[in-house]
């Protein structure tokens, strides 16, 4: 299992906003002071949005659901996306 991890910041270069959760898939560096994360972020539908390295200082461990929703319109994106996921799949 991946772990998740939450970004400390912004990285508006990159489209990612503090508090995203995202996985990571891969570690780089030797010294703590460099260690670097490949971090995967991905969309409600499972998509992936941004893959990059991170830096360790950047990023603190996640526990809990990947997913808040703070409107209406982010639910019913959740509610479609399962559905279009069941019909896929049936």
């Amino acid at each position: 299992m991946l772990d998740c991890v939450e970004l400390l910041v912004d990285l508006p270069e990159n489209g990612l906003k503090k508090g995203m959760v995202g996985a990571v898939v891969a570690l780089y560096g030797v010294d703590n002071s460099e260690i670097e994360y490949e971090i995967e972020f991905v969309n409600v539908q499972g998509k992936p949005t941004a893959l990059l390295p991170i830096k360790a200082d950047l990023l603190t461990l996640y526990v809990g659901s990947a997913f808040t929703v703070e409107t209406n319109d982010e639910i019913e994106e959740i509610a479609q996306a399962l559905e279009d996921l069941l019909v896929e799949n049936l």
